[in-house]
């Protein structure tokens, strides 16, 4: 079977394309299999040299322009399908080519039908058509957790047996020794020095963008609360800056929060893991997560969660996190200071944390994939 990954959308390594490179990584052919992966000259350098036996085709378009990448995916890239002979097409993501029909997409979740302020409606346009080639014109449709699947069944009225939860594997981090994670900790003013005496400020740390659906005002004001019980506390909030986190940051500067709410920004690989395993817990009090990575992330550094009670978190958390009403301030606080004042509880859920994330194997989800592949192989070779 010839087996395409369409990666002709991806320019930058956000979570989807995390989710695509792990996929591509742990993908086992069969002796008979070719594995091919259409890029442009970005995904190229993302996922060209993680699987040895992958064969690349690449389209090197000069500027990268999101417009003109979804136009050739809809005239150019079949084309390519048909000279390549290609079985089947894994689409890692709602970026896919309309009519093509031997393809199995991947929907991590459906935020934008839930929060349309979220994106343009240009884009949302986009987004409901490529639904309805998902539901129309696609052999199968993965997802990355039970909470997505129930969530497609009953925004787009699609049979649950179409579904296949494909889910995220344990992170896989490299090691960042403790000498390296205190120098990051101090770029951050995170760590103070009195002589020989170094000691770490107490944190707390959210990693992503700055969604609605985040709920990161609602975040700052708890943390705001909390705040007055614990004042030596901040909260770092890291990631991408944009027009919301300027709002956020002029937010916390309302509340009296100026140096206690902090925005490191973009932060790397060794950043996030010295961050995340400095912390007091991981923040990730959304009102809506497909699959909420940054939790496996938490537990796979031995760092606790405070995780909103909504949407998957309370499935891929398992009982190894605080779970809080994203939607009620008092409880959003409690949370904070449960956490922060319990060591007996933040050592139950590390170790909890690390019994969770066995439950996840990048391995398995790659065998998932490739046994879905097989079960529709002969479904799409009745289809022109």
């Amino acid at each position: 079977m010839k087996i395409g990954f369409n990666l002709i959308q991806y320019t930058d390594l956000t979570g989807i394309e995390a989710f695509t490179q792990k996929i591509i990584t742990h993908f086992q052919l069969e002796p008979d299999d070719e594995l091919v992966l259409f890029t442009n000259q970005k995904s190229k350098e993302l996922f060209g040299d993680l699987n040895p036996v992958a064969k690349i085709i690449n389209k090197d378009f000069g500027h990268l322009n999101r417009f003109y990448l979804i136009l050739y995916q809809q005239f150019d890239l079949p084309r390519a399908l048909k000279k390549q002979k290609i079985d089947l097409l894994f689409c890692p993501s709602l970026a896919l080519p309309l009519l093509w029909r031997r393809k199995i997409v991947t929907i991590h979740d459906l935020a934008f039908l839930r929060f349309r302020n979220e994106s343009s409606l240009l884009f949302r346009i986009y987004l409901r058509l490529a639904l309805l080639s998902a539901k129309y014109f696609s052999l199968a449709i993965g997802t990355v957790s039970e909470f997505a699947r129930q969530e497609i069944v009953k925004l787009m009225k699609i049979e649950k047996d179409k579904i296949f939860i494909i889910g995220n594997g344990q992170p896989e981090f490299p090691i960042v020794v403790a000498n390296r994670c205190q120098a990051i900790l101090k770029k951050f003013n995170l760590v103070t020095e009195n002589g020989e005496e170094i000691s770490k400020k107490p944190y707390f740390v959210y990693i992503g963008n700055t969604y609605p659906r985040k709920n990161l005002p609602k975040t700052i004001k708890a943390f705001q609360l909390f705040s007055a019980k614990r004042p030596e506390y901040c909260l770092i909030l890291a990631g991408k800056k944009d027009q919301r986190q300027q709002e956020l940051a002029q937010l916390a500067d309302e509340l009296g929060l100026k140096n206690k709410v902090l925005f490191p920004g973009f932060i790397s690989q060794e950043e996030k893991i010295a961050l995340i395993k400095g912390a007091t817990a991981l923040v990730i009090i959304s009102l809506y997560e497909g699959f909420g990575l940054p939790v496996l992330e938490a537990q796979a550094l031995g760092t606790p969660v405070l995780a909103a009670k909504t949407s998957s978190l309370p499935e891929v958390a398992g009982d190894a996190a605080v779970l809080i009403n994203p939607n009620d301030l008092i409880s959003m606080a409690d949370g904070f200071e449960k956490i922060a004042n319990d060591e007996q509880l933040r050592q139950t859920i590390i170790a909890s944390g690390y019994k969770n994330i066995s439950r996840y194997s990048w391995v398995e989800s790659a065998k998932q994939l490739r046994a879905d592949f097989l079960t529709k192989s002969s479904k799409s070779s009745n289809i022109e």
